[in-house]
């Protein structure tokens, strides 16, 4: 899903990025690897809300550095 969003938008922002067992989603490494891959720019981001217990991490990605 990320990558459709990462299609049409400039800036996606994921939050949380855990489980709902407070772990980090089996899915994070591989999804950050392939955009990363692909020539998206992805950055962490530990924020001052927390969903749940851990859960105060965002994901942006962001499309600024694709090569046309």
């Amino acid at each position: 899903m990320p990558f459709e969003l990462c299609r049409v938008a400039r800036e996606v922002r994921i939050f949380p990025i855990l489980e709902l067992a407070p772990k980090q989603s089996h899915h994070f490494d591989k999804i950050c690897t392939s955009l990363t891959y692909q020539g998206y720019q992805v950055t962490i981001k530990e924020i001052p809300y927390e969903f749940q217990k851990g859960g105060n991490q965002l994901i942006i990605i962001n499309r600024a550095t694709l090569k046309q």
